[in-house]
């Protein structure tokens, strides 16, 4: 149960960060056409209805032995 409420909380929180994205964004694009807020809004508002979130497997450092160069 507590692993459950750590995910939705952690989805919330990250969804909360693309709100405040949406508002900055919102003062850098006002004279972006009439359909851009409405679509960032969108976005934000599909992500917090289906909280899904993606496993990347892949990583930017592959392994974590130190590499010595020749």
């Amino acid at each position: 149960m507590t692993d459950i409420f750590l995910r939705v909380l952690n989805m919330s929180i990250a969804a909360s960060w693309l709100i405040l994205a949406i508002m900055l964004l919102r003062l850098l694009l006002r004279r972006a056409g009439g359909w851009v807020m409405p679509l960032l809004w969108a976005v934000a508002g599909v992500r917090l209805v289906l909280p899904v979130s993606r496993c990347i497997s892949a990583s930017a450092i592959s392994s974590s032995t130190p590499r010595q160069n020749n």
